[in-house]
């Protein structure tokens, strides 16, 4: 976990604040992968094959959509969240 997020990676359900967050898949491997990098910046490209895979269509944009849907569901947690310009997003650390 991280600061108030929780996720047990068995199972993948997330809490924040110990309130259950219901993510989609892809969501949740995304915060998974956030989790597991705290502090250091996970790049597009790795995001990409994490998370897609060969199921990638090459649309960046993709990425970032499914960032704010995250963002979204974590509410007061996607704070943690951070964009790195040109590189990719990193969970926690400093700016």
């Amino acid at each position: 976990g991280y600061a108030n997020i929780l996720m047990d990676t068995a199972s993948g359900a997330v809490t924040v604040d110990g309130n259950p967050v219901n993510l989609r898949p892809k969501e949740a491997k995304i915060l998974e992968l956030l989790l597991r990098e705290q502090g250091r910046t996970v790049s597009r490209d790795l995001l990409i094959e994490r998370v897609w895979g060969t199921d990638f269509d090459g649309d960046e944009r993709m990425i970032d959509r499914h960032i704010a849907s995250l963002r979204k569901a974590l509410g007061t947690a996607s704070q943690h969240i951070r964009a790195v310009y040109g590189k990719g997003y990193r969970l926690g650390g400093s700016t």
